[in-house]
Parts: structure tokens; sequence; C-alpha cells
């Protein structure tokens, strides 16, 4: 499992949705952890969320940091939206 940046987690887990898409089989699982990591990678300086996705045979994960969390998670949600074709309640 690879580390990657949080834009570029963003992109790959679209990748995958949309592979599992055209597969028209296949799961994607998004998990979600409290990671205390100041000691096991160096500059991060600060407690995050680790953030995993998988489709069983691709895995890439990313580590949010507190700052950016409101940020992320509205990217995520509208990704998450729009491969499921959910729409806004207004």
């Amino acid at each position: 499992m690879g580390f990657v940046d949080n834009e570029v987690f963003l992109e790959e887990l679209l990748k995958l949705y949309k592979l599992s898409k055209t597969k028209k089989c296949g799961s994607v699982w998004v998990t979600f952890k409290q990671a205390h990591l100041k000691k096991e990678i160096p500059g991060l300086g600060c407690d995050g969320c680790l953030v995993r996705a998988t489709n069983g045979s691709k895995k890439f994960a990313t580590i949010v940091k507190p700052k950016e969390v409101g940020k992320f998670n509205s990217k995520l949600t509208a990704i998450m939206n729009t491969q499921f074709g959910l729409q806004r309640l207004n």
C-alpha cells in the first residue's frame, strides 16, 4: 500500500469507482482510522486521519491533517455522491 497526497488519493479513488463500473462488478472499500503517526512519519508533526481505499487488488492511502479535514471531506463526499447517483436535497 502506498501513501499518496490527498488530491492524488481523490483522483485514484475516482479511477477505482469508474473501473468498478466498467467491469459491471467489483467493490471499492474506503476505510477511515484515527492515526497517531508522529513517530512513524517524520515531518507530519500532528495526528491525522488515515484514509485507505482498495478494490481488492489495488491499494492506496493518505493521511488527512486536522486543518484539511473539511476540504477533503467535501471533495470526498462529492465524488461518492456522483458515483452512487445521489443528488443533494434542498
